[in-house]
Protein backbone atom coordinates (compact mmCIF):
# COMPACT_ATOMS: atom_id res chain seq x y z
CA UNK A 1 0.00 0.00 0.00
CA UNK A 2 1.17 3.50 -0.72
CA UNK A 3 2.18 5.13 2.64
CA UNK A 4 0.96 8.61 1.51
CA UNK A 5 -2.08 7.42 0.96
CA UNK A 6 -2.53 5.99 3.96
CA UNK A 7 -1.31 9.03 5.77
CA UNK A 8 -3.82 10.94 3.83
CA UNK A 9 -6.41 8.57 5.04
CA UNK A 10 -5.60 8.22 8.95
CA UNK A 11 -5.18 11.88 8.92
CA UNK A 12 -8.53 13.14 7.23
CA UNK A 13 -9.84 10.26 9.42
CA UNK A 14 -8.41 11.08 12.63
CA UNK A 15 -9.15 14.63 12.05
CA UNK A 16 -13.33 14.22 11.23
CA UNK A 17 -14.08 12.02 13.96
CA UNK A 18 -12.11 14.67 16.48
CA UNK A 19 -14.02 17.52 15.30
CA UNK A 20 -17.87 15.72 15.10
CA UNK A 21 -17.02 14.13 18.51
CA UNK A 22 -16.18 18.17 19.63
CA UNK A 23 -19.09 19.29 18.14
CA UNK A 24 -21.65 16.21 19.81
CA UNK A 25 -20.25 17.61 23.03
CA UNK A 26 -21.16 21.21 22.70
CA UNK A 27 -24.46 20.44 21.48
CA UNK A 28 -25.00 17.93 25.03
CA UNK A 29 -27.39 20.24 27.20
CA UNK A 30 -25.63 21.11 30.27
CA UNK A 31 -27.09 20.41 33.44
CA UNK A 32 -25.05 21.36 36.03
CA UNK A 33 -25.09 25.51 36.61
CA UNK A 34 -21.55 26.88 38.04
CA UNK A 35 -21.76 30.24 39.03
CA UNK A 36 -18.78 31.21 37.16
CA UNK A 37 -20.62 30.73 34.01
CA UNK A 38 -21.57 34.27 34.41
CA UNK A 39 -18.58 35.72 34.43
CA UNK A 40 -17.18 33.88 31.65
CA UNK A 41 -16.85 35.97 28.19
CA UNK A 42 -19.45 35.08 25.91
CA UNK A 43 -18.28 34.12 22.59
CA UNK A 44 -20.72 34.23 19.55
CA UNK A 45 -22.69 31.49 18.27
CA UNK A 46 -20.80 29.01 16.71
CA UNK A 47 -22.49 26.79 13.56
CA UNK A 48 -21.51 23.20 15.01
CA UNK A 49 -23.72 22.00 11.65
CA UNK A 50 -21.64 23.10 9.07
CA UNK A 51 -18.19 21.85 10.90
CA UNK A 52 -20.22 18.25 11.03
CA UNK A 53 -21.22 18.69 7.38
CA UNK A 54 -17.66 19.51 6.52
CA UNK A 55 -16.46 16.65 8.76
CA UNK A 56 -18.30 14.34 7.05
CA UNK A 57 -17.14 15.02 3.74
CA UNK A 58 -13.80 14.89 5.05
CA UNK A 59 -14.60 11.41 6.29
CA UNK A 60 -15.94 10.28 2.82
CA UNK A 61 -12.75 11.30 0.92
CA UNK A 62 -10.78 9.78 3.42
CA UNK A 63 -12.62 6.58 2.49
CA UNK A 64 -12.57 6.91 -1.22
CA UNK A 65 -8.77 7.73 -0.78
CA UNK A 66 -8.90 4.18 1.13
CA UNK A 67 -10.57 2.57 -1.87
CA UNK A 68 -7.82 3.88 -4.37
CA UNK A 69 -5.20 3.10 -2.23
CA UNK A 70 -6.81 -0.65 -1.75
CA UNK A 71 -7.22 -0.67 -5.59
CA UNK A 72 -3.84 0.63 -6.17
CA UNK A 73 -2.27 -2.15 -4.32
CA UNK A 74 -4.44 -4.89 -6.05
CA UNK A 75 -2.84 -3.67 -9.37
CA UNK A 76 0.42 -3.37 -8.09
CA UNK A 77 0.38 -6.85 -6.71
CA UNK A 78 -1.09 -8.56 -10.31
CA UNK A 79 1.87 -6.22 -12.39
CA UNK A 80 4.31 -7.77 -10.21
CA UNK A 81 3.29 -11.32 -10.06
CA UNK A 82 2.93 -11.08 -13.93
Amino acid sequence: MNKYLFLIHFIFTILGLMVIHFAVQQEAPQTAYNAMDDSLPKSGPVNWLEWVNLASYGLIGAQIVFGINILLSILWYRKKAV
